[in-house]
């Protein structure tokens, strides 16, 4: 039997989609199938998401910018592992070279190294395969924000923070859920930050 695991940090995890349930969600230890000791990586909300969140910040593997977290995992119902590499792939609109895989004893399929060392780490004596979203940060090109030029183009906290209040009304209603539903794991440098900003929406428990 192979067992395949799958990675979550975002929106994964409470933007809850009738077409993606290929995980074993009666599996105990976690709320919905999720468990939340999974591997450590790095985390930041630095890529802007144009399409589908009118240009919120979310979340993605950032080795440059972005704070360590134990993410979570749900257990794949998949044997075949290029089954539950396309579901995750559908579930994210992505491409299927921008799904991270994992698999023993085989080359992993990653856009960052270090998420491949943590990974094969703590999956190595787990199971067979793990797959994950493997988007990057996009900070640099996507973002708009006043000021911006190209000296001043990358990520940091005061230009994440300036392009978030210089999005429309329905982008800062969807950044701002973004950020607060995030997992309590997910401990990142504009996360903290936020928490300070008095006239940033405040999050509803």
């Amino acid at each position: 039997m192979t067992k395949i695991a799958i990675l979550g940090w975002g929106s994964l995890l409470w933007d809850d989609r009738p077409e993606f349930h290929w995980f074993d969600a009666t599996l105990e230890g976690g709320a919905d199938g999720w468990h939340t000791d999974g591997p450590s990586l790095k985390l930041e909300f630095s890529r802007v998401s144009v399409e589908t969140r009118a240009r919120a910040l979310t979340l993605v593997l950032d080795y440059e910018h972005g704070w360590a977290c134990n993410v979570a995992y749900a257990v794949s119902k998949r044997q075949a592992v290029e089954d539950a590499r396309c579901d995750l792939r559908c579930r994210e609109g992505t491409l299927l070279k921008r799904i991270g895989l994992w698999k023993r004893g085989d080359e992993c399929t990653t856009a960052h190294q270090e998420a491949w060392e943590a990974i094969d780490g703590w999956a190595k004596d787990r199971f067979d395969a793990v797959v994950w979203t493997d988007l990057k940060s996009n900070f640099p090109d996507k973002s708009h924000f006043p000021g911006k030029t190209d000296q001043n183009r990358e990520f940091t906290v005061e230009n994440a923070i300036a392009h978030l209040k210089h999005l429309d009304e329905r982008g800062k209603a969807m950044a701002a859920a973004y950020i607060w539903r995030a997992p309590p794991f997910v401990v990142t440098r504009l996360r903290t930050e936020i928490e300070s900003v008095t006239d940033w929406p405040r999050r509803v428990d």
